[in-house]
């Protein structure tokens, strides 16, 4: 997703999904989330304030020192039981690691949170950095923060859409981490179902 969207552009969004189009949207915390109040409102979610910061999980981008860097490098194995997230949300806590750069997390809100399922949560020692001075302050919010989830519209407007709080889990650097790699691909299915192949159809061999 991009800092920020014009009305034009978040108005074609907002209409594919009301058309019942499917949506990856991957935040970043420097996103103007003015500009993602229509996609808000329609999700049942919106950007939490701040950097996810951990001192728990943390992923080095050196392994000979560690950066200040490495404390915004989120490891996690909290996945919650959904659909889109078949293979992980199966394994033992803690025995898989999707990682996470840089990442911002995701609080539901408004008369559509319903519509919204968590299914990738921090670690408890995750807070969101509002004033980038790495330490945990009183207006700041701490514990198991949302990183990913999924919103399924209703009947009349059946969307599926996927928000995550980091697009550079999904880029390619961290996509050849084989987690991220197994995140995505179960992600885009639940996304884009592909049809099942017609069994019933059958062919004469003369």
């Amino acid at each position: 997703m991009p800092s920020s969207f014009s009305a034009d552009i978040t108005g074609v969004v907002a209409q594919h999904l009301i058309n019942g189009g499917p949506l990856l949207v991957a935040i970043e915390p420097d996103s103007d989330s003015g500009s993602f109040e229509q996609l808000e409102e329609m999700l049942g979610v919106r950007l939490g304030n701040g950097v996810l910061v951990s001192d728990v999980g943390q992923v080095r981008e050196d392994i000979g020192h560690s950066t200040p860097q490495d404390r915004q490098n989120h490891a996690t194995g909290a996945f919650l039981t959904h659909e889109s997230n078949p293979h992980l949300s199966t394994r033992a806590s803690g025995t898989s690691q999707l990682l996470f750069s840089t990442s911002s997390w995701i609080q539901p809100v408004g008369s559509a949170a319903s519509l919204f399922t968590p299914t990738v949560l921090s670690n408890d020692a995750a807070f969101g950095d509002v004033n980038n001075n790495a330490i945990l302050d009183g207006e700041e919010t701490e514990g198991a923060l949302v990183l990913a989830g999924v919103s399924v519209g209703t009947a009349g407007r059946p969307f599926r859409a996927a928000i995550l709080a980091d697009s550079t889990m999904i880029s390619d650097r961290w996509l050849l981490h084989p987690t991220n790699g197994l995140f995505t691909k179960d992600l885009l299915g639940w996304l884009i179902p592909q049809e099942a192949p017609d069994t019933e159809a059958t062919s004469d061999v003369i």
